[in-house]
């Protein structure tokens, strides 16, 4: 029986919503590079011995010799921009079964889950690291190859449009290595890096601050706008036509955001025109009439536009 997934929709039909999309979106961004172009993708470490039957030898709560802080799974542990519950994993070549144990740990890159986190269409979650993290193969590593700093780098794992790509090519378990090459990515002279970047950075302050802060309601409200603002800036840098990125965007109606807080659809239901997701949060559209809103955007799509304004119009009769 298909699993139902928000909204009353099974998982089968938000992929043949996509699937739908797909050769539109796709096509679209044909001439774009991949991330593989941009990264290079690998999966965690192995060992040659089982971990259930080890894992006092394999895996530490405290530091140890030869062993390297990081992270062995991402239920409850990893989300968008965001991880905890570290452990330490044993580096020692004598128990590696694969070259993993040889990777740049220590150089900034992504981690980011093998193992998908929902049955829906919100696939994957990408933590930027710094510190110098070891994972197990349930997750991967994902290294920038050209100028390319992990801010943005994760904005990119976490976006809307990855996570349907990788839907799209639904697998039952993981996100395959492929898959995640695979993914497309805006050019990067379209990227508003120093914004995202302060942005990401901000979101991180933000989520450290929520379990502590006397105001959580307000911080989390905070949180809310601030991976709105993300995820606009990464569509904007796609430049998808306004139809599409609405009904790209639409795939994600209904369906939880792995954040621990609600995270709201990106348009209200009854919202209907085709307003880029980074335009519509620039305006105040509760508040603001037609005419202001003439005099506050900037013109694109005139037939987009011209419905637009009609529907606003007739709300406001």
């Amino acid at each position: 029986m298909a699993k139902h997934v928000g909204n009353g929709l099974t998982t089968e039909n938000a992929m043949n919503i996509y699937q739908a999309l797909d050769e539109r979106v796709f096509n679209y961004l044909t001439s774009n590079p991949k991330l593989r172009d941009i990264a290079e993708v690998h999966r965690g470490i192995e060992w040659d011995i089982s971990l259930r039957e080890n894992r006092s030898i394999l895996i530490s709560s405290e530091p140890r010799t030869e062993f390297k802080k990081g992270l062995e799974k991402v239920s409850k542990k990893m989300e968008p921009y965001w991880a905890q519950g570290f452990i330490y994993l044993n580096m020692n070549e004598r128990y590696h079964r694969t070259s993993a144990h040889s990777l740049p740990w220590d150089k900034p890159k992504v981690l980011a889950n093998r193992r998908i986190v929902s049955g829906g269409p919100w696939q994957i979650v990408g933590f930027p690291d710094s510190g110098g993290l070891v994972c197990y193969q349930n997750l991967i590593g994902i290294w920038p190859k050209i100028n390319i700093n992990i801010e943005v780098l994760s904005a990119l794992v976490n976006s809307p449009l990855a996570n349907a790509a990788l839907f799209v090519r639904h697998d039952k378990c993981d996100n395959r290595i492929k898959k995640v090459e695979s993914i497309p990515t805006p050019f990067l002279k379209s990227i508003a890096v120093e914004t995202i970047t302060q942005l990401v950075r901000y979101y991180i302050n933000l989520k450290s601050g929520i379990k502590k802060d006397t105001t959580e309601k307000l911080t989390i409200q905070e949180s809310i706008q601030t991976l709105m603002k993300i995820d606009s800036l990464i569509l904007k840098a796609y430049d998808l036509p306004p139809r599409l990125e609405r009904k790209l965007l639409e795939l994600f109606r209904g369906h939880p955001r792995p954040v621990p807080f609600d995270f709201p659809d990106y348009y209200p239901n009854d919202f209907s025109p085709c307003i880029p997701l980074h335009k519509y949060l620039e305006m105040d559209l509760k508040q603001a009439s037609a005419g202001e809103l003439l005099k506050r955007i900037t013109p694109f799509d005139t037939a987009d536009m011209h419905e637009f304004f009609m529907d606003i119009e007739a709300r406001q009769s």
